[in-house]
């Protein structure tokens, strides 16, 4: 989104560089007109929006899973996987771990049997 400077980022500007000495001549203005690029930010690398609970307890996946949702939702993520496999505890707990997590708006079995959408809700 390209757009030009309005008159709440002129404020900004002026306050931010009131204190500010320039190095040469030039005084530190913004240019009226000047074009402003809004770059999304990338999301943080290290977390990955699927976990794989394979080959892991029952004890310790409830805390990885809680972990997963709470990053996912600290990193702005709506939609977040979780894969149980098809048969075990994990799976047939993991609606019950989720339906007592506030941050989780719904979740869906995916057709596979073996995974989980989880739907987070929006920051307030």
């Amino acid at each position: 989104m390209v757009r030009g400077l309005t008159p709440t980022d002129q404020a900004l500007w002026k306050a931010v560089t009131k204190d500010v000495t320039p190095l040469g001549e030039a005084p530190v203005r913004a240019s009226e007109g000047l074009p402003v690029t809004t770059i999304p930010a990338p999301r943080e690398q290290g977390y990955d929006p699927r976990l794989d609970l394979h080959g892991v307890t029952v004890h310790k996946a409830f805390g990885l899973v809680q972990e997963h949702i709470y990053q996912g939702a600290q990193r702005g993520y709506k939609r977040l996987l979780v894969i149980t496999g098809r048969s075990g505890q994990i799976n047939q707990e993991l609606p019950r771990w989720l339906e007592q997590n506030a941050t989780v708006r719904s979740i869906k079995q995916l057709s596979n049997g073996g995974s989980w959408e989880v739907l987070i809700k929006p920051a307030t």
